[in-house]
């Protein structure tokens, strides 16, 4: 199968907006296919060819490994202005209202850069199909532009809440313009319900995962020393604290008394040094400024207790304990996970506590320390990974390349 996989962010991009399309592009070309992975360019680089020679890369291109086709946007001045805040707040509002009326979207200047490259990609490359990431609508407009031009379906992935993006008046209108793709993929369950309101499409959710060579990972060897790791962003001030309150109270009250290391590692490295009053004295503390993902992924094996905070939104599926998962080790949440993680850490048979109050997570930490008990190497596992959910990609867009 060739398939040209759009995404908005440069799969270089250290941000979660490029990890999804990323991943799956390359467990595609893994499996066999043939993936072009098209972008826009990191930063303010230049495109990564030019649509004139991009035929011959192709030509030449090893098909073990999806092509990155990063492309620049033809500059446009007041899009720019736009997205630096220079336009006062009446003229925000008519030129969003404007651009989404005659343009579907607000980066009418990346799909005007891709414009020249859709021929090659149509005569050249020739996809079968087309997968689209929504973080943007030109990411869906570059896919209706190619679908048309190569003549191929496309399918339509959401991965962010259309409500949340769209203008509360428009959301209607720039959804019925989407109608053409022959499917959707969607970030979660509750992404899909969200997605029935504003389109009739036959829907599936593909979940973001781990790589499942994380699951063969021998186990970490470690001293005596329960550690307890929190990972990622800790969103609300008021929940972090709250996570903090009921750590040090489990600190203060365990009965046993062998050394705890609390780790932090993510991007609010400097939040959590803030925060970290209520533990001093009680346990080690290290916080990572920076971690490779492969030494994340040593640190989560190697933890006795896996942590994170949940952010608390209207929409409530959270990647963290499917990533989590794969470490293969307790897990810990607060505020409460929604009952679509539940079912998913049930079905994979690892341990999941969900924390509501203070008193949850004290709870959590003493019942965790007092079952410390290796997890379960259950083959449902695999199911979300990277390349369990991208064999259930590949039957989705198989269907739709044949169906069309």
């Amino acid at each position: 199968m060739r398939a040209v996989f759009i995404n908005h962010c440069h799969p270089d991009m250290p941000h979660i907006c490029a990890l999804r399309m990323r991943k799956f592009a390359h467990a595609f070309a893994t499996m066999g296919h043939q993936v072009v992975l098209l972008t826009e360019s990191l930063g303010d680089k230049p495109s990564s060819v030019s649509a004139e020679n991009v035929s011959d890369e192709f030509d030449q291109h090893d098909w073990s490994k999806p092509y990155y086709l990063s492309i620049k946007p033809i500059p446009d001045q007041t899009l720019s202005n736009l997205r630096v805040g220079k336009l006062g707040w009446l003229n925000r509002k008519s030129v969003i209202a404007w651009r989404y009326v005659f343009e579907n979207g607000l980066y009418g200047d990346w799909r005007n850069g891709a414009t020249p490259y859709l021929e090659p990609l149509s005569n050249t490359f020739q996809p079968d199909i087309i997968w689209a990431s929504f973080g943007n609508t030109s990411v869906w407009n570059i896919a209706q532009d190619l679908s048309k031009r190569a003549g191929c379906p496309w399918v339509a992935d959401i991965k962010d809440n259309w409500q949340s993006f769209i203008p509360i008046g428009l959301r209607k209108l720039i959804a019925s313009r989407f109608k053409s793709a022959v499917h959707m993929t969607s970030f979660s369950e509750s992404h899909l319900a969200e997605a029935n309101q504003w389109f009739m499409q036959n829907k599936t959710a593909i979940y973001s995962g781990f790589d499942d060579a994380v699951l063969r990972v021998k186990e970490v060897s470690k001293n005596e020393v329960y550690e307890v790791l929190l990972t990622g962003s800790i969103y609300d001030e008021e929940d972090f604290q709250a996570f903090i309150n009921g750590l040090a109270q489990w600190l203060e009250n365990r009965d046993q008394k062998n050394p705890v290391r609390f780790i932090y590692a993510g991007n609010d490295h400097q939040r959590v040094r803030n925060g970290m009053q209520k533990l001093s004295g009680l346990c080690d503390v290290e916080i990572k400024d920076f971690m490779k993902i492969e030494d994340l992924l040593v640190a989560q094996r190697r933890a006795d207790i896996n942590t994170y905070i949940r952010l608390l939104s209207r929409f409530h599926f959270h990647h963290k304990a499917i990533e989590l998962m794969a470490a293969k080790k307790p897990i810990l949440c607060f505020p409460t996970e929604v009952d679509e993680t539940i079912e998913i850490i049930k079905r994979t048979s690892c341990v999941l506590y969900s924390c509501g109050s203070v008193a949850d997570v004290v709870q959590g930490f003493e019942a965790a320390y007092r079952n410390q008990v290796k997890q379960k190497n259950n083959s449902n596992l695999t199911e979300y990974s990277w390349q369990g959910q991208a064999k259930i990609l590949e039957k989705i867009l198989e269907d739709a390349k044949v169906s069309s």
